[in-house]
């Protein structure tokens, strides 16, 4: 293959067959008419200044198509004995993702550098400094340590000594967040005892991540049953198992004490979940009674109502005759006691209303067991009543029916109910429709076909004696 020199050797660029110099080009080739064709062209174009690499390829291929010879670059073949370590290799992908790695590494190594390492232990010291010197303190935080956390069990249980002793000193704490520090049983113990000690009005304790196990459940039960003060109690995620034992003394020291609200653990037995989530429910309610008391005595109680308590609170003077608060989201939010009693309370004052619709408030047996003795028995003046597609159970539903058969409502509708009837609400339903003349449309979710028919046959009977009586009295007129 031809090759093309210029004069200085140590300039010399080598492309594909051909290099340009600045102003002289020699063929070195043998004289053939091919070589002598391209010397030829070569001579007639112009001579350029120091080109680059990629205008000396343009006018080589140039050149080429004249020739009408292929120009592509993947058949171009760089001279064997010329060094290429200028020119930089194309990375391969996995190079490429190994580099970006690298950088995103050093990166992250830099801006460690940059932040000032932190040191959990002098927050701790600072914590207790704050516990036992400032007055005014009301929450008491530290948490999630890493420090203590990686301390061994004794060495933590020394350095949180001092915790103790500055809750014995401190008056004004009411708050204490201690989760994610590696808390033990027995330094607990010794917290629980000095602010029993102390006499302090603890209302929130968050000890949650930590290794508490039956033995500081057991002195936190103790503390628990003690206070009028403690609202919410958080004890989830211990690193020990939680003995049943144990929880069944804290479930018993939040009945007791009454105050208390909130209260999250973990325990195997769903059973026991359903406990305490049935006595929080229990003091939530006690804690609504209480506070409806104090605003009645301070004579706020109507400033701190919902519109909808405002509503239920005029049903007394209400003038129109239906009254309905089906599916209405308001009122399924009210608090439990409002809807179980007071609602009841506040509508057998009213005289007037003749038709309520509650379809759809999720109202269960206690609403029930309110409607039957504080409205069907004081509020003649009801005839059409819908309490269709609640909770209410075969007992509330029995209730009901009870004080159903000595009123004068004709119609009554209560199907559609989340729990099942049962026989026993089967039977007394058919029985109030036998008491009660008045009643001829009667809805119930019927399981067995013997008090259905019963039922029935009552209700033809009454419709029956209605209309003999609105026969008879037509012709008294005439």
């Amino acid at each position: 293959m031809p090759l093309f020199k210029r004069k200085d050797k140590s300039r010399t660029v080598t492309t594909c067959s051909v290099a340009v110099q600045t102003d002289v080009i020699n063929c070195t080739c043998k004289p053939n008419q091919n070589t002598m064709d391209l010397c030829e062209e070569i001579k007639d174009t112009e001579p350029v200044a120091s080109k680059s690499m990629v205008e000396i390829n343009s006018v080589n291929e140039n050149l080429n198509m004249k020739r009408g010879k292929n120009t592509s670059s993947s058949n171009i073949k760089p001279k064997e004995n010329e060094d290429s370590s200028d020119e930089e290799p194309i990375p391969t992908p996995k190079k490429i993702l190994k580099n970006k790695k690298a950088k995103t590494d050093k990166k992250k190594n830099d801006s460690k550098a940059i932040l000032p390492e932190r040191n959990d232990l002098d927050v701790l010291k600072t914590v207790i400094h704050q516990l036992k010197n400032e007055k005014d303190l009301e929450v008491f935080e530290l948490a999630n340590n890493v420090s203590l956390v990686k301390t061994e069990t004794l060495e933590r249980n020394k350095l949180l000594l001092p915790v103790v002793d500055a809750f014995r000193r401190n008056k004004t704490v009411t708050q204490i967040f201690l989760p994610g520090i590696g808390l033990t049983s027995k330094i607990l113990v010794q917290i629980t005892a000095a602010i029993s000690d102390s006499g302090k009005q603890i209302q929130k304790i968050n000890i949650e991540s930590n290794d508490i196990d039956e033995e500081g459940f057991l002195s936190l039960a103790n503390l628990v049953r003690t206070s009028k003060s403690l609202k919410e109690l958080r004890l989830a995620n211990q690193k020990s198992l939680v003995s049943t034992a144990s929880i069944e003394a804290l479930i018993s020291a939040v009945r007791d004490n009454r105050v208390t609200t909130t209260c999250s653990l973990n325990a195997r037995d769903p059973v026991l979940i359903r406990d305490l989530d049935k006595v929080l429910a229990d003091n939530l309610d006690l804690v609504r009674q209480a506070r409806v008391a104090r605003q009645k005595s301070e004579g706020t109680f109507q400033a701190g109502m919902s519109p909808m308590m405002k509503t239920i609170s005029e049903l007394p003077s209400y003038e129109r005759t239906e009254l309905s608060f089906s599916n209405n989201f308001q009122f399924i939010q009210l608090p439990k006691l409002w809807k179980e009693e007071t609602f009841c309370e506040y509508f057998s004052q009213n005289k007037k209303i003749t038709d309520l619709s509650l379809i759809g408030l999720d109202l269960n047996d206690n609403f029930a067991v309110a409607f039957a003795q504080k409205v069907l028995p004081v509020c003649p003046q009801l005839k059409n009543i819908n309490l269709a597609r609640n909770n209410i159970s075969g007992n509330g539903i029995a209730e009901i029916a009870k004080a159903l058969a000595n009123t004068s409502v004709e119609k009554f509708r209560i199907n559609d109910q989340k729990p099942s009837i049962t026989n026993e609400a089967e039977e007394l339903m058919a029985k109030a429709s036998e008491q009660n003349k008045s009643l001829v449309t009667l809805n119930v979710a019927w399981r067995g076909k013997q008090f259905r028919d019963i039922c029935e046959r009552n209700l033809m009977r009454n419709m029956d004696e209605r209309r003999k009586n609105r026969v008879s009295k037509c012709l008294d007129q005439n």
